[in-house]
């Protein structure tokens, strides 16, 4: 069986990677499975970033929301993980998650180009303590 799928990408709201699943309907003796896809949108002009969002003390996987200053990018790690393509240039991501001091930092992107960008999320202090910690 050849199966021939045609993407379109002219309604997508920016760069980046979009998932989807083809299901196969009809008279088979064994209904197949739905087939994941990935569609990478791109664009000349773009590079990607991806990385992971740890936690600063002991790298334990975090899970957070990034945004770049675009106007437009935001996304919620898979996981830790992101990937995020943008037009060429420089840009300021921040990454906020519970429990979590806000980052802030630039993140540079060439077109063609590939960045790797690890972000080490600080853990944020309690204000206030319920009495139960304290030492005699």
């Amino acid at each position: 069986m050849t199966i021939e799928l045609e993407l379109d990408a002219t309604q997508v709201p920016r760069p980046s990677p979009y998932e989807a699943s083809l299901n196969i309907e009809g008279a088979f003796a064994n209904t197949p499975s739905p087939i994941p896809l990935t569609m990478r949108v791109g664009c000349a002009s773009c590079g990607g970033a991806s990385g992971q969002v740890s936690d600063g003390t002991d790298g334990r996987p975090v899970v957070a929301l990034l945004r770049f200053d675009d106007g437009t990018t935001s996304l919620r790690t898979s996981g830790n993980r992101y990937d995020v393509d943008l037009p060429a240039g420089q840009y300021t991501v921040t990454a906020t998650a519970a429990g979590y001091v806000p980052y802030a930092g630039t993140l540079a992107i060439t077109a063609g180009g590939s960045a790797t960008a690890p972000i080490a999320l600080e853990r944020a202090e309690r204000l206030f303590s319920n009495g139960f910690d304290a030492q005699p």
